[in-house]
């Protein structure tokens, strides 16, 4: 990372920005996982690779604001 970003945001910006970046992509993965589950009845080896990453983002995001507190 370049000395001039850094001075541009703070940690906490970046962590926020972060999370919320993660809830965004998590929140895309849930809404087309649930439409691929209905379409397909059965989960394909993608679609729950996909589910253990949401899992996975999930359980980062809960630490990630748990630590905040």
């Amino acid at each position: 990372m370049s000395r001039e970003f850094a001075l541009l945001i703070s940690p906490q910006e970046l962590l926020d920005t972060s999370l919320a970046q993660l809830q965004i992509l998590t929140a895309f993965l849930h809404d087309h996982l649930s439409t691929d589950e209905q379409e397909a009845g059965l989960a394909a080896p993608e679609t729950r690779a996909c589910e253990e990453i949401m899992r996975s983002l999930d359980d980062l995001i809960a630490a990630a604001r748990d630590s905040q507190l």
